[in-house]
């Protein structure tokens, strides 16, 4: 794999394990963390919210460096369409794996990709069923930090795997980032050159 004719790619600010999974492509990549300030509109599906985060994020850099390729990606679990907040504190984590238990839930993920000048945009969801979680489930899970590491509230490749019943779709996806699909966006926007057998085997 390599890449034509930019000489990095640059993840914003990525959460979790997207690094772990985005390097099985094996292409130079470097990590870059920003703040920017995003007014979130006042209603919005969990598929305009993620698509206008991504999309932002990478609208309002003030630095950026022709030969890179940027990546910015924003994620979002919803129940029938409405959005859950990750959790930030134990309590907040509690109700939130309160909410999940037992139920189906979406984990939708919009990938932005600008490289000279112009911003691509990538779409995946996910169906991810959990199981019945009892409190004392729930505690043990929420004492491990790991809903507070995680931008979907668990870590499927984690402690979390204990926690679903099934995956619906990419399960890179809910892990940290769908690389398959974010790959070949890579090499159908001539940015990534792939050789035979080089191409990550879909899920």
């Amino acid at each position: 794999m390599t890449l034509n004719p930019v000489t990095t790619i640059v993840l914003v600010s990525p959460r979790g394990n997207t690094e772990d999974i985005f390097s099985r492509i094996q292409v130079p990549y470097e990590v870059e963390y920003h703040h920017v300030a995003i007014d979130y509109p006042p209603t919005s599906s969990p598929l305009d919210l993620t698509i206008y985060c991504a999309f932002l994020t990478l609208l309002r850099q003030f630095k950026v460096d022709q030969q890179k390729v940027y990546i910015s990606m924003k994620r979002t679990v919803s129940i029938n369409d409405e959005i859950l907040k990750p959790p930030t504190t134990r309590q907040a984590a509690n109700r939130y794996l309160t909410k999940l238990s037992n139920r189906e839930h979406i984990v939708t993920t919009a990938i932005a990709v600008r490289y000279l000048g112009q911003v691509t945009m990538l779409v995946v969801e996910s169906k991810v069923k959990m199981k019945r979680l009892s409190q004392k489930i729930i505690e043990h899970y929420v004492e491990t930090g790991e809903p507070f590491e995680h931008d979907i509230g668990y870590n499927v490749q984690g402690l979390g795997a204990n926690l679903s019943q099934s995956i619906e779709g990419d399960f890179d996806n809910v892990a940290g980032l769908p690389i398959n699909h974010l790959q070949e966006h890579l090499v159908n926007n001539n940015i990534l050159i792939a050789k035979e057998g080089e191409i990550v085997d879909v899920y």
